[in-house]
């Protein structure tokens, strides 16, 4: 068994970009019944540069997201349980807030004017 003194979410934390990524991603391909051994271009970091961001500018924001995780890994080495876990949640939101708000950018949540599609209401078609 593998055994290390470092708290969990310290050797995790740092990670969570792509881990959270890569997950969604793949629950994501197969509700929607696609091949998710295929290559693709699902994951929002390539879903930001179809939007039209630059490389440069897809990279530096996964950087600070990188950052901000491995400072909140920092953080949780001195910090007890529930501060662990608080960061832990905290990263958790930031990133999936991050996927939402890109999905909410695409085209296909737009109307032709480019602003917000909302679902219909209950019983209204």
């Amino acid at each position: 068994m593998l055994s290390t003194p470092v708290p969990f979410p310290v050797l995790v934390l740092p990670f969570a970009n792509f881990i959270l990524d890569t997950t969604f991603t793949l629950f994501r391909r197969l509700i929607r019944r696609e091949k998710w051994y295929q290559a693709h271009r699902s994951h929002v970091y390539q879903r930001m540069t179809d939007l039209g961001m630059t490389h440069r500018k897809v990279t530096s924001i996964e950087m600070l997201v990188v950052v901000a995780s491995c400072a909140a890994a920092a953080a949780c080495i001195p910090a007890g349980p529930a501060v662990r876990i608080a960061l832990v949640v905290s990263v958790t939101v930031g990133i999936a807030c991050g996927g939402l708000w890109v999905r909410g950018k695409e085209p296909q949540n737009r109307d032709v004017d480019g602003n917000r599609r909302t679902p219909p209401e209950p019983g209204q078609t």
